[in-house]
């Protein structure tokens, strides 16, 4: 029997930080810069033929700037849901089709055949972007209509919750470091893969404590985030090498207390790195063309030769080129004009169901997986594939209808996730925050992903979750409670009263 006392030796944790510090103006001053200043500059600087599609990105981007400061605005854990899925769709399309309007209106994508403009039916595919948005939104936002009457509170204990959280990733993340170097069992290997992509969004949860963490943890935890990066670069395994990074810092600006001058730096710092790292991090792969960790000192060796392989590239076009959804850009364009769609049957619910065997008993895939890919013009294999999107994914079931479907679909889906967050914020903190933690990755590259692997996904990574609170609160009790400011005070008066 553990004891859930309060435990003074540790000041409580403000579960309601995001709401006192995120009620800002500045997105509202971001939607009417889409509004006025973006139409007068397009009209202005760029080439006719592309004007629509960029007045398109621009209403896309007002939508999701509404969406942002609505969700910031209500300022609880489930608000979050759609903040932290909106970001990597922003970048993927509005943004990327902005700046290469404005800067390189030859840029292209390269499938195995033929390169392909980036402007190919932009219209279509910035009006299939709005379709699933206005489904999408309208169904999140109505689901979070009466989120603000939710309780907040205060977490009690939470260094024990970090210190726990940041043991398991550590171990979990090294694991999966060495068994890319050492020559194990296939079966350790799949373990340890499955073990990292569901289980290192703990690092969120590190970061939303980051104040209550003794500074010489945090100290190695840094040292620690720092090695991670360099030796999934090395590799060129660049996803890998910014998940735990970007999670954490994601958890440091939502809900940790830091102050918001040193939220403001660390993002400004995130924002600026984020795209020298995408050009650099592409070194080992340009210039030994080869990726692993095969004669990794001579791989890290050649890091240093960054210069001469990003010569000439942008950083900021480099960074958009490799988030474009160049998948589904092409799904949307060829679709149904030289390729049949896929379209919606019963076998797709057969699929979903099987999707979550192992995938050793799960064969004759039809709508799942990036194969489909092979028809449009791009070569996927065992060790390189494309991603497909979730909005691509849609259109190819039925084109216009299916997506406002699936926008619809996945708000329900975010609907559950809210609905489970709020009554676990209610009962235990603790494990609200365990929940978000280990989904918050699958959230941030949601769009990525196809709707049968999402679905997928979202049910492995619950479960993982509940299990995983289930061990911790073994292992240190329900050490998360939450409690309200008066009940604390109750039992701990404030120094004054005690006097």
């Amino acid at each position: 029997m553990y004891d859930n006392s309060f435990d003074i030796a540790v000041e409580p944790f403000d579960a309601d930080t995001v709401k006192k510090e995120y009620r800002l103006g500045w997105v509202k001053w971001l939607m009417l810069f889409f509004a006025i200043v973006m139409p007068v500059l397009i009209f202005t600087f760029v080439q006719t033929r592309l004007q629509s599609i960029c007045i398109l990105a621009c209403v896309n981007l007002m939508m999701i700037s509404y969406a942002a400061w609505r969700c910031l605005q209500i300022g609880t854990l489930a608000s979050m849901v759609p903040v932290i899925f909106l970001p990597y769709m922003t970048a993927a399309w509005p943004i990327s089709m902005l700046y290469f309007a404005f800067f390189f209106t030859n840029e292209a994508f390269y499938g195995e055949e033929t390169p392909v403009w980036f402007f190919s039916s932009g219209l279509k595919v910035q009006g299939a972007l709005f379709v699933f948005l206005l489904s999408y939104l309208g169904t999140v936002l109505f689901a979070l209509r009466n989120e603000e009457k939710s309780s907040g509170g205060l977490l009690t204990s939470p260094r024990s919750l970090a210190i726990a959280t940041m043991s398991a990733a550590m171990s979990i993340v090294s694991l999966h470091a060495t068994v890319r170097i050492l020559s194990v069992p296939h079966f350790l290997k799949y373990v340890a893969e499955g073990l990292f992509n569901y289980f290192w969004g703990l690092l969120f949860v590190i970061g939303s404590f980051i104040k209550v963490i003794p500074v010489i943890i945090r100290i190695v935890l840094i040292i620690f985030l720092g090695m991670t990066i360099l030796f999934y670069t090395v590799g060129n395994a660049r996803g890998q090498a910014l998940y735990p990074i970007t999670i954490f810092v994601f958890g440091i600006l939502f809900f940790s207390d830091c102050s918001k001058k040193t939220k403001l730096i660390i993002f400004l710092c995130m924002l600026i790195s984020f795209p020298m790292y995408v050009m650099i991090s592409n070194t080992t792969r340009i210039l030994t063309q080869s990726v692993g960790w095969e004669d990794f000192f001579y791989r890290l060796n050649v890091l240093k030769e960054w210069r001469t392989a990003a010569a000439g590239q942008s950083a900021t076009a480099t960074t958009l080129h490799r988030l474009f959804f160049s998948g589904g850009h092409a799904i949307i364009t060829r679709t149904p004009s030289d390729v049949p769609y896929r379209a919606f049957r019963l076998a797709f619910i057969s699929e979903m169901a099987k999707s979550l065997l192992p995938a050793a008993l799960y064969y004759n895939l039809y709508w799942r997986g990036t194969a489909v890919l092979n028809n449009y013009g791009f070569h996927i294999t065992e060790s390189s594939s494309t991603e497909v999107s979730i909005i691509g994914g849609f259109w190819l079931l039925g084109g216009w209808p299916a997506v406002a479907i699936g926008g619809f679909a996945v708000g329900l889906l975010h609907w559950w996730l809210i609905s489970i967050l709020r009554r676990n914020w209610r009962k235990s903190k603790m494990k609200a925050f365990v929940y978000f933690g280990m989904y918050t990755p699958h959230l941030l590259w949601a769009s990525n992903y196809q709707p049968i692997d999402y679905w997928r996904i979202t049910i492995y990574n619950m479960t993982f979750a509940f299990i995983f609170y289930q061990m911790l609160r073994l292992v240190i009790g329900d050490r998360g409670r939450g409690i309200q400011q008066e009940e604390f005070e109750e039992v701990y008066p404030p120094p004054e009263e005690i006097i």
